[in-house]
């Protein structure tokens, strides 16, 4: 609806802006869901290839 949500005194993610250019360049998109999985930092962090 392009409100704001109300964020309790919290700051934004810093991915706020990809995730609000998702919205303006797919209208088709409703929503926009960014995890950390923790497993999937480690694999990150370990710059092993994902077998």
């Amino acid at each position: 609806s392009g409100e704001p949500v109300n964020l309790h005194g919290r700051k934004p993610s810093k991915e706020v802006s990809m995730h609000a250019a998702v919205y303006r360049r797919r209208p088709d998109v409703g929503t926009v869901l960014h995890a950390h999985p923790f497993y999937g930092l480690i694999m990150a962090c370990s710059k092993d290839d994902v077998p």
